[in-house]
């Protein structure tokens, strides 16, 4: 069950699966970055739709689930570099906004702790991504060193029936000759 040769598999990963090409990577890649920014513009306005009046209660109601989303958003969004930020940013500096827009002391430690959570997250994200990179990089390498183990494995096992059948035709020989030189 090696695997398929042929110059139709040969654009195919390990798994079977087709791999893009350049350009199509790049069209995905700019609509991928292009809906998580809307998507944080999208978060990003409820503080300004839900928490205008300035009420602590109302801040609290929707700044927790935002910034809980952000956190849950560093993990999906590590694969591609500039997704996290271009998600996270709009949601808490809307949020910073409104919430330092209070101008009271609530307002100045809510919109110090987002800012400081937004710097964290970011440190967070970027580690993320190297160590998400780093992963795929050495999935390909491996890929890669599969793919030659397994031409290497196939020319072997190749030169091991060549040798067997060389090894068969010199043994008939010989059994031929002490059977010549016996009669």
């Amino acid at each position: 069950a090696w695997p398929d040769r042929t110059p139709a598999a040969a654009d195919r990963g390990l798994d079977g699966h087709r791999r893009p090409d350049a350009g199509s990577f790049a069209s995905w890649r700019f609509l991928h970055l292009s809906l998580t920014f809307l998507a944080g513009l999208v978060w990003g306005s409820a503080p300004l739709l839900f928490a205008l009046n300035g009420d602590p209660m109302h801040l609290t109601m929707v700044s927790l689930p935002l910034v809980g989303m952000v956190g849950g958003a560093v993990s999906s969004l590590a694969a591609v570099r500039w997704a996290f930020p271009l998600y996270m940013l709009p949601v808490l500096v809307s949020l910073g906004v409104v919430v330092v827009a209070r101008g009271d002391q609530f307002g100045a430690l809510l919109g110090t702790m987002t800012a400081v959570y937004g710097v964290v997250m970011l440190g967070m994200s970027r580690g993320l991504h190297e160590t998400v990179a780093n992963s795929l990089r050495l999935r390909f390498s491996n890929e890669e060193l599969i793919s030659d183990l397994r031409t290497t494995a196939t020319q072997l096992q190749e030169e091991a029936q060549t040798r067997e059948r060389m090894e068969r035709v010199i043994r008939d020989s010989e059994q031929r000759l002490r059977l010549h030189v016996a009669q």
